[in-house]
């Protein structure tokens, strides 16, 4: 189990409304998807809840505001992700399932 970091009602109602195929987002499947860019390096993820939960702190403090966000699952591995080039997160390589933990 991964964990992302999404708008808490956004990515409830997804879930609810989509179930198993309600997916994060990840960079080799960037292209199935219209309204994602081709270049897109894939959805947050990270290895723990506690990780999960310091990059939002860092959103807040950064930019007065947390949008909302709030940790969910990704049922994903850390060899489904690669380093992130923007900081210390990981990014997604292929889509994963988003469930609430």
């Amino acid at each position: 189990m991964m964990y992302t970091i999404g708008n808490g009602d956004g990515y409830r109602d997804g879930i609810k409304k989509f179930g198993k195929k309600f997916l994060k987002v990840g960079q080799n499947d960037a292209h199935r998807y219209p309204h994602v860019s081709k270049n897109y390096p894939g959805g947050y993820a990270f290895l723990s809840k506690e990780d999960a939960e310091r990059r939002i702190a860092e959103i807040l403090k950064k930019k007065g505001t947390d949008y909302g966000l709030e940790v969910f699952g990704l049922e994903a591995e850390e060899s489904d992700t690669i380093q992130s080039f923007h900081g210390w997160w990981r990014r997604l390589i292929n889509d994963a399932l988003i469930v609430e933990v």
